[in-house]
């Protein structure tokens, strides 16, 4: 039996397909909140993928249930 991720439902796919087909408004957002001095934090990225997009968005930070694995992943 496979092992489920916590980021691996239905729910999860599709909020993050939507942050994709949303990168057009959502970078310049961010963008724009950074340089009004706004903090932008991603909250709660649980898998890899996850970790991955938020900072390839330019966030400034990431909210995880997943400490171990975020640290694995800041560590590389």
């Amino acid at each position: 039996m496979k092992k489920r991720e916590l980021g691996d439902n239905w729910k999860t796919k599709l909020l993050f397909l939507g942050i994709k087909a949303m990168n057009v408004v959502l970078i310049p957002l961010i963008w724009h909140l950074k340089r009004r001095g706004v903090m932008v934090y991603f909250w709660v990225c649980n898998t890899a993928g996850q970790y991955k997009q938020a900072v390839d968005l330019g966030c400034n930070g990431i909210m995880t249930d997943e400490s171990k694995l975020l640290n694995d992943f800041l560590q590389k």
